[in-house]
């Protein structure tokens, strides 16, 4: 198991290094400087001025120089500072916004999963029936309908008609503030887990283990709960660990049209600034925490159903 792990993590290192270079090179391929008049966010300096500028931030050495120069830091936890905020360091806008947007990743994620294995095993166990079709029906909404359409649709309804709500989330320590962008991030991983959990369980309710239950007696509950829900979960429990990371490392849509000081807004902003140091460090951030997310997803795996732990060990050359 130690082995395993330690090889895991090993094999993130060049997962990392290849999404930090790729997104390096795609940033320094698009025309224009960062401190140009013409991009948002520049100043109005002339063009002898902004050459001392991009000296003084290293953006003149050759971009090998200036990559290394980025992993360098990295590895000692400094990102440099900010070019639109370039009184404040990476670290700071970073240590302000990722806790607001891992706050609503974590309740719009326990939100979907409280609702979204329930409403499946619902489901599964009404098969054919009124529940299940609706049921069905909420979960290809919930697939079929973008974020930014769930969100919309909620700020209509509940801020400006019922008006219970406010449509911003400025005033972040407001608990109100937090509803709307919570549900509308969580619906579309809700209805991922519904479609995933009924479908594990009909195939676990075929199964001969479940027909020999039902043979000796057992009761409904006791089937559904005790044997195949466990089993079941094992395909929600795949899906879980990239959802987590793409909702917990903030939603760029989300927290733009609710306002939400979070780092999903923060990387929209960075991007039209051309703000190199954030935007590489966001990504490396995405990129650290979808592959422990993966890891904790094998460790699951293991605790669900302990026969994984020799097929996933095996699989991957870690017995």
């Amino acid at each position: 198991m130690g082995r395993y792990l330690i090889q895991r993590v090993l094999s993130i290192i060049p997962t990392l290094l290849a999404m930090t270079l790729i997104t390096f090179a795609v940033m320094h391929a698009i025309p224009g400087s960062p401190f140009d008049p013409s991009t948002r966010g520049g100043n109005d300096l002339p063009p002898e001025v902004i050459a001392r500028i991009e000296a003084s931030y290293g953006l003149d050495r050759p971009l090998p120089l200036q990559y290394l120069s980025f992993i360098g830091g990295a590895l000692r936890g400094d990102f440099g500072y900010s070019f639109a905020s370039r009184s404040r360091t990476v670290a700071e806008l970073l240590g302000e916004t990722f806790p607001i947007s891992l706050h609503l990743g974590l309740m719009a994620f326990a939100l979907a999963l409280a609702l979204g294995i329930p409403l499946g095993i619902l489901a599964a166990a009404r098969q054919g029936g009124m529940v299940d079709h609706l049921v069905r029906l909420l979960t290809m909404l919930g697939i079929a309908m973008p974020s930014f359409v769930i969100s919309v649709l909620l700020i209509l309804l509940f801020a400006l008609v019922l008006r219970v709500l406010p449509a911003a989330s400025v005033h972040w320590e407001d608990p109100r503030a937090w509803l709307l962008p919570t549900a509308s991030l969580a619906l579309g991983p809700l209805a991922i887990f519904a479609r995933y959990t009924r479908a594990a369980m009909l195939d676990e309710l075929s199964s001969d283990y479940v027909r020999t239950a039902r043979a000796k007696g057992l009761r409904e509950s006791s089937i559904l709960y005790g044997h195949v829900l466990k089993a079941a979960l094992m395909p929600v429990i795949t899906v879980a660990g990239p959802i987590f990371a793409s909702i917990a490392t903030g939603s760029f849509l989300v927290e733009t049209i609710f306002s939400v000081p979070g780092m999903g807004r923060f990387f929209v902003s960075s991007i039209f600034a051309k703000d190199y140091p954030v935007i590489m460090a966001l990504v490396l951030i995405y990129g650290m925490f979808l592959a422990f997310s993966n890891l904790v997803v094998d460790a699951l795996y293991t605790v669900a159903d302990p026969r994984a732990q020799g097929a996933i060990f095996s699989a991957k050359g870690g017995a």
